[in-house]
C-alpha cells in the first residue's frame, strides 16, 4: 500500500518542500515524490545544470505491461550515448482514467550543459513511439525546466510541475503484474 500525501509540507530526501494541491484533492503519491527528488538531486551531483521536461505517451493498443516504454528507454539512451550523453534520469507514471487505454507521464532529466532545448531529443522520442505506430506523444504547455545545482526556489518550481506525476488522481486502475511508476536508478556522485 503506498503512501498518500495531502499536507502542505513535505520531507523528501533531506529536503522540505511545498506540495501543490493535488488533482481532485486526492493527495499525492509519497513514494513517486520521492522517486522524483531523488532522481533529481542524483542528477544534479554529476552535472552543475539540468534540462528537464515532461512529454505524455498514449498508446494505441492496451497493454498489461510497460514493454513498449521500456523499449522507448533502451533505444533513447543508446542514441543519447552516441551523442556524448553518460547518463539519463526519468521518472514516469502509468494513469487510466474513463479511456479504454492507459497512458504514461514521462519526466526527463538530462545534463543541461549538453542540452538547452528539448526540441531534438522530443523527436528522437517521438520517431520511436509515434513513428513507430507505438502510440502519439503530446508535450504538456509549461513542461520544459532548467535547474542549476543550488537554485533552491527554481528545485521548487520545478517541483511543484513535475509533482503532477505523483497524484492519486487516475492510478491503480491496471493489472496486478503492472507497475504505477517507475524510474531510473541513478546513483548520486560520491
Amino acid at each position: 500500500m503506498k503512501k498518500i500525501i495531502k499536507t502542505g509540507d513535505v520531507e523528501l530526501c533531506g529536503k522540505v518542500l511545498k506540495l501543490p494541491p493535488s488533482k481532485k484533492g486526492k493527495g499525492h503519491y509519497f513514494e513517486i515524490l520521492q522517486k522524483l527528488v531523488s532522481q533529481m538531486d542524483a542528477m544534479l551531483s554529476h552535472h552543475c545544470k539540468l534540462l528537464i521536461f515532461r512529454v505524455d505517451l498514449h498508446l494505441h493498443e492496451q497493454s498489461d505491461t510497460s514493454e513498449q516504454l521500456s523499449k522507448l528507454f533502451r533505444r533513447f539512451k543508446k542514441r543519447l550515448t552516441t551523442k556524448g550523453i553518460k547518463r539519463l534520469g526519468y521518472v514516469w507514471c502509468r494513469e487510466q482514467d474513463q479511456s479504454d487505454k492507459h497512458h504514461y507521464h514521462v519526466c526527463f532529466m538530462i545534463d543541461g550543459n549538453k542540452y538547452r532545448n528539448p526540441f531534438h531529443l522530443i523527436g528522437l522520442i517521438r520517431s520511436y513511439w509515434s513513428d513507430g505506430q507505438v502510440g502519439s506523444i503530446w508535450q504538456p504547455e509549461n513542461s520544459i525546466y532548467h535547474l542549476g545545482r543550488g537554485d533552491l526556489q527554481a528545485y521548487q518550481e520545478v517541483f511543484n510541475r513535475i509533482s503532477y506525476l505523483a497524484k492519486v488522481d487516475t492510478k491503480g486502475n491496471k493489472p496486478k503484474s503492472s507497475n504505477d511508476y517507475g524510474g531510473s536508478r541513478i546513483k548520486p556522485k560520491s
